[in-house]
């Protein structure tokens, strides 16, 4: 996302990820430097929505720390984020709807480190209900 000398955004000299506080600089250099999307959200301790305007939103609740060790949260955050799309929400609403059933899910799933996805993924209907009730009010 952030290393302008990357031939890809994921692609870094291994600093980005160990930068959580620095999230919004990282954004912003990410798009400074023309090596990001046209809409990012970036998965962390705190969620964060961004595209070349700035950032949009920050979703960092609820938030289980047991989560940051289960392997394909983010694969299931992408699975959201591309079915809400499809089904004709934009983008920038889609992202934040799909950081906020990721993360619910994830709580409902009550996880343990020792955690795998698929428990996680058995809440997003669950999460999914939740988040589009709250759309509608």
């Amino acid at each position: 996302m952030a290393d302008e000398e990357a031939p890809h955004p994921f692609y870094t000299r291994g600093f980005i990820l160990h930068e959580e506080n620095r999230v919004p600089d990282l954004i912003s250099r990410a798009y400074k430097h023309k090596n990001a999307a046209n809409y990012l959200l970036v998965k962390g301790i705190r969620d964060h929505v961004a595209s070349k305007e700035g950032i949009h939103a920050v979703i960092d609740f609820p938030m289980n720390e047991a989560l940051e060790a289960v392997g394909g949260t983010g694969d299931t955050l992408t699975g959201i984020v591309s079915a809400l799309i499809a089904s004709g929400i934009k983008v920038l609403e889609a992202a934040v709807m799909a950081a906020r059933i990721n993360r619910l899910a994830g709580d409902y799933a009550c996880p343990s480190p020792a955690s795998q996805v698929l428990e996680i993924i058995e809440f997003i209907p669950r999460a999914m209900v939740e988040v589009l009730r709250d759309r509608e009010e």
